[in-house]
This record gives structure tokens, sequence and C-alpha cells, in this order.
């Protein structure tokens, strides 16, 4: 059974593991390799690479040495992101995924032949795109699917992570001697990318995603609650935010994971504003269509939701904060974006 994990610092060895024995065990041109250079500018290239290479003693022994050194203080430091796909505890698989404006080039490339930086014209900031700029699978592992299981984390995380969307890399033709690492244009077409540019034999690919805002303004694709296809949350994911429920005050002690699971609003469910039912009397979807917004309930709801905020920063990790900032503490923006689109629209 493929499972796929998160690349953080402590699956380190798991990550070198993969790229030193299973990756290009069919002896791709492409080894060494770890994945490391779409992050590195030409000129850190040079001196990381090149130049490391010559001090570590030179030949393809110095040339992996300075690859792999560079390698494990971008995944310690966080600069190397995305995901390994596991058969049991062995890494067989590998994605690179990350914000866009973290990478200094997309698309396929040569070391040999290392093109210039690349600004992006498409994104404006940070949170906006998403990229997948490399797939890599162990040869015996090719043609089972892992690269789809792979890009469907990278669009869920990028989903509850608040991105707009997520973009792609493949070639027009199938690439350098034919292994096309940044992934074949067929995988990204049958989970909902379309071309939207050309930049040589490059295809620039997107794929929108939907937030799912409820009537109150909370984002639902990025609560740790919401369990709705293809949100669905794990025993250990669910157990983990009944946890966090108690320690932040939301509940006084720690409930069932059938009653900490949430798959989406309905009028007959407690909600101490009423925002459903009052948004169903109305037929309207969501307050922002409201002739009264924001009226006093909402405000309240508002103020109420801001001042968990404090306890939520004190006992929450960075990760867990910013996943319940993402959710319920910028209700009031999701809804005004909402009404603004729709004015515009209209």
């Amino acid at each position: 059974m493929i499972t796929i994990k998160r690349l953080m610092p402590d699956l380190l060895e798991d990550y070198l593991d993969f790229f030193d024995y299973r990756a290009f065990s069919d002896g791709s041109p492409f080894y060494p390799c770890y994945c490391s250079a779409f992050n590195m500018s030409r000129e850190r290239i040079h001196d990381e690479f090149f130049r490391q290479a010559e001090i570590n003693g030179g030949g393809s022994d110095g040339w992996k040495k300075a690859l792999r050194d560079s390698a494990v203080r971008m995944v310690m430091d966080g600069e190397i992101q995305g995901y390994l796909a596991y058969d049991g505890d062995k890494a067989v698989g590998w994605c690179n995924a990350n914000d866009r404006l973290n990478y200094c080039r997309v698309g396929e490339f040569d070391l040999s032949a290392v093109p210039p930086d690349e600004p992006c014209d498409d994104c404006e900031r940070k949170g906006q795109v998403k990229s997948v700029v490399c797939f890599e699978i162990s040869p015996e592992y090719r043609g089972k699917g892992i690269a789809t299981k792979l890009l469907e984390a990278v669009c869920q995380d990028a989903l509850s992570e608040g991105y707009s969307y997520l973009e792609a890399y493949p070639v027009e033709d199938e690439g350098l001697q034919g292994l096309a690492f940044t992934g074949p244009r067929r995988l990204y077409e049958k989970t909902g990318f379309r071309v939207i540019t050309r930049k040589g034999n490059t295809l620039v690919m997107r794929k929108q995603l939907s937030r799912i805002i409820a009537a109150c303004g909370n984002d639902c694709s990025a609560c740790p609650r919401y369990a709705a296809h293809p949100y669905e949350k794990s025993e250990a994911e669910l157990r983990h935010t009944a946890e966090l429920w108690m320690k932040i005050g939301y509940r006084d002690h720690i409930v069932t994971n059938e009653e900490i699971s949430c798959t989406g609003c309905k009028p007959e469910n407690w909600c101490r504003y009423h925002v459903v039912k009052c948004c169903k009397d109305k037929g309207i979807s969501n307050c922002s269509q409201c002739e009264l917004y924001p009226c006093d309930n909402m405000k309240e709801c508002f103020e109420v939701t801001k001042s968990f905020k404090p306890k939520c920063q004190q006992v929450c990790t960075e990760e867990e904060y910013n996943q319940l900032k993402k959710a319920f503490f910028e209700k009031e923006q999701n809804l005004m974006a909402l009404r603004k689109n729709t004015r515009e629209e209209g």
C-alpha cells in the first residue's frame, strides 16, 4: 500500500536513501540528482555545485558529494519542499512542489547548461501559485499511479494552505532523452490542469483551486475538522483535531472522532449565530449576499472569533495556527472578497 508523506527535516534520511539507491537505479543520465537546483540561483549553483565539486576532488564522486551536501542543508532549512511516496517504510517516489516564488527556474533543464534565473510574470505574491516542478519514481514502481497520488496530495495541501492555483511544466515532446521529469502532460490533464501558455518546449499548465467558503465566511477546505471528499481525514488526524479543540478552548474535553468530524454546516446543526438557517430562510448562500451585511449578529461573530486568536497563538504550533487562521480568522476577508466579486460580476 502506497502512502504519501510531506517532506520534513525528520525525513531527510529517507529522502537521501531514495536518491542514493532507488531513484536512478535504471542508469538515468540525470544521476546523481537531489532535486535542489530549481531553488538555486545560477550563481549559487556555480558556488555550491561546480566549485565545491572541485574542492571535493573532482570527478563523479566530488560532484555527487557537492550535490548531496547542498541538498542536506536545503532540506534541513525547508528550502526543498515536496512529497515522498512510501511502500511500507521505503521511499519509492518523489514530487518537488513549492511556492512558485521560491523557485529560480521551472521546466526541464540540464545542469550542464543551466538557464538564467527566471522571474515569474504570472504570480503576484507568495501563497498564490504552488508549482509542481519534478517527479521521480523508482523504476520498478512506475506505471502504478504513484505520480497521481503524489499530485493529489499536493493539490489537497495547496487548497488547505489557501493557494489559488497549482502550476506545472510538462514538455511539448517527450523531454530530455524521453524521461520528462517534469511529468507528462496527460498526468496534469486528467487532474484538471489546462495549458495557459507555452515557453519554448515547455507548456505552462494551471489548475484553479476552489475554496469552500461557508455561510459565515469560514474556509472549510482549510478546516482540520472538514472530512468531506476530497478532504477525508484519517482517524489520527481527527484525534489530533479533537485534542487541539480542547487545547485552544473550543471544547472543554476531548470529544470523539465522530463528533469532531464535519462534512459541512446544516441548518439543523447547532450554531450560536444561526447563520446557515438565516441564509437558507433568505434564499442566499452566504452572508456576503445579504443586503444587511454586516449585521449585528455577524459583527458579534467576527469579534468572538478574533477573541480566540491570542490563545491560539500561545498554545498552537506555527503550522496549527496557520491552518486555524486560514480556516476561521479570515472569515470577514473571505466574505468581503465574495461580496466584491458578486458586485463586479453584476
